[in-house]
């Protein structure tokens, strides 16, 4: 039976993300994939200036050498007002929507953008501000998920949940998080005046057998569909993890794959 009536309605709004990172999961093996390769491809220098949009709480700025000037920012306030207690004076943290952005132009030396493509409700805005603060030459990255078969590791989770949980159900005009095209995304940088990106592809596999081995890989890489496991009613809780116990058993032992992709651009 399915349950739990329309939340993602409001999948844009400031009250959506405020109830997803109310709680924050720590990254698993997958996340911090994703994050070492982000790592890989920016560069830096002392002085730079490094830009995460849709930040949260950024362990991509947290893992960047204290030389260089940190700036996240984000539309939920709760992952930042947790980030701000332990980072240092060069990290700065504002509460902003990525297409209004409270910098001046030509500020960053560099833009990261991870697993938020999707989420903002006017990419062609969101481009138009990533080229304005980016400085002559500066590079810009953007991280999507690849194709929704290669990437089992969250739609097996994502599957069970939304079997259960009708708040996974996106109404129209909403994008899911396997989307996005390289055509589509290249042409939206394009009309923002980014010449075309490179891309670079990536790969993770991970093994569960039950679903506390389960969760923690899958909570940090989808973490609105989490949060309708999370704050579900422990009915359903039940019942999501009896199904996929069941999924994971029949996987019997196969490793969950997962693929994404990065486009890299200069300004």
């Amino acid at each position: 039976m399915v349950r739990g009536l329309g939340a993602l309605m409001d999948y844009y709004a400031r009250s959506h993300w405020d109830t997803v990172h109310d709680r924050p999961a720590a990254p698993g093996h997958a996340a911090r994939a994703v994050l070492d390769s982000a790592l890989g491809l920016v560069p830096r220098t002392p002085g730079s200036v490094v830009l995460d949009i849709a930040c949260g709480e950024s362990l991509f700025l947290q893992a960047l050498p204290h030389d260089t000037l940190r700036v996240g920012a984000d539309l939920c306030a709760v992952p930042l007002r947790r980030v701000r207690a332990r980072t240092d004076p060069l990290a700065g943290w504002v509460q902003a929507d990525a297409g209004r952005l409270p910098l001046r132009t030509a500020t960053a030396d560099a833009v990261v953008l991870l697993s938020t493509w999707w989420a903002f409700p006017d990419l062609d805005r969101t481009a138009a501000e990533v080229a304005r603060v980016l400085r002559p030459g500066g590079v810009l990255l953007v991280h999507t998920w690849a194709e929704a078969p290669t990437c089992r590791l969250i739609t097996l989770g994502a599957g069970t949940i939304a079997h259960v949980r009708d708040t996974l159900i996106r109404p129209p005009g909403i994008r899911g998080p396997f989307a996005t095209t390289e055509a589509e995304l290249a042409a939206t940088l394009a009309g923002a005046g980014f010449p075309a990106p490179a891309w670079h592809r990536f790969t993770h596999q991970h093994t569960a057998s039950t679903p506390a081995e389960y969760w923690p890989e899958f909570a940090p890489l989808a973490p609105t569909a989490h949060a309708a496991y999370r704050d579900a009613p422990p009915a359903d809780r039940d019942t999501i993890d009896r199904l996929l116990a069941r999924l994971l058993i029949r996987q019997d032992g196969a490793p969950l794959g997962l693929t994404w992709r990065m486009a890299v651009t200069t300004r």
